[in-house]
């Protein structure tokens, strides 16, 4: 099943950082070029949402690997998008769901 993450990239600018999302994994990286991260999805075993049922923060989201390990953290939704606080979490999670159970999903 084709998803609209196989037929593009989507790219989300932050003030802080920019990530870039496709449907094998995503980049994200800081705008003082601190952190730089290439996350590929068929490494990722697990992603942990932290401070997710907290509306009123920004996201932290850990990465594990498929032996539990957490390989990074990244933050996310640190700037409301048109209201919207859980833009940049959610796509990611649903490209990683949609990664993970291919023409399930």
């Amino acid at each position: 099943m084709k998803t609209l993450f196989s037929e593009q990239k989507i790219v989300i600018e932050n003030p802080k950082y920019t990530i870039s999302l496709n449907a094998e994994g995503l980049s994200y990286n800081t705008a003082d070029g601190k952190k730089s991260l290439e996350i590929k999805f068929s490494e990722v075993g697990a992603i942990l949402p932290m401070r997710y049922c907290n509306s009123n923060q920004s996201y932290n989201l850990i990465f594990r690997d498929n032996q539990g390990k957490n390989i990074c953290d990244i933050d996310t939704d640190t700037k409301a998008n048109n209201g919207h606080n859980i833009l940049e979490t959610k796509l990611i999670l649903v490209a990683f769901a949609a990664y993970k159970l291919h023409r399930h999903f």
